[in-house]
């Protein structure tokens, strides 16, 4: 039997996915690419921001915050994403990044993992405390961010998929995720589970994951 756990800061209306800002507003929490100037990893990372009320969604807005004050972290986190790097090319490593969070918020408390064997543990252990994950899954065509915010295990406890959210589709108003990785079986090979959306289903290896949440939490 299949169980499901999804982090408990989201929730699904009759206007789609959303979270509490940092604000205290309900803000839609799935961003497309297009929606925001970057990579896939930047948009994986304000995803992850936004569930833990880090930012909100006027900070986001370039029309409504064009210049984010750097004086706090948070300002020069935003700053940094989404002026100095707007346009990614070939995208941001989660190392890259992880040294770019450190740097700007001192305020957040960044894990940053690249031993396979603990993936699974720490995305169970994070995701089931409400803390988002972002994760690089790679093969020949791609290297790209994506958010977790959900599990799904067996009666064993054993972690069978990663639900996630992908900024490079869109979402539909009655979904938690967009895509899915399959790690109930690791194949042998390179590209041990399956990376599945909409539109690919693709062999895929995760190179390595961020854990991202406050430091003031209990």
């Amino acid at each position: 039997m299949a169980n499901i756990f999804i982090n408990d800061n989201l929730r699904l209306s009759r206007l789609g996915l959303q979270v509490k800002d940092s604000e205290s507003q309900w803000t839609d929490l799935h961003c497309q690419q297009g929606r925001l100037d970057g990579a896939c990893v930047v948009y994986s990372v304000v995803m992850s921001l936004l569930s833990i009320g880090y930012i909100s969604n006027n900070d986001i807005d370039v029309s409504k915050n064009p210049n984010p004050d750097k004086r706090k972290g948070k300002g020069r986190l935003l700053s940094r994403l989404l002026d100095e790097n707007g346009i990614v090319r070939d995208g941001y490593y989660l190392r890259t990044m992880t040294k770019l969070l450190r740097e700007s918020c001192p305020d957040l408390k960044i894990g940053y993992h690249t031993k396979e064997d603990y993936f699974l543990s720490i995305i169970k252990d994070s995701v089931e405390n409400d803390t988002p994950v972002v994760i690089c899954v790679n093969n020949n065509d791609m290297n790209h961010g994506i958010t977790v915010v959900g599990i799904e295990y067996d009666n064993n406890e054993k972690v069978t998929k990663l639900l996630c959210l992908d900024p490079g589709f869109s979402i539909a108003d009655t979904a938690y995720w967009n895509c899915v990785i399959d790690v109930s079986r690791k194949s042998s090979g390179e590209y041990p589970y399956w990376y599945i959306t909409t539109d690919i289903k693709s062999k895929v290896e995760i190179l390595e994951i961020i854990t991202i949440s406050e430091t003031n939490e209990d």
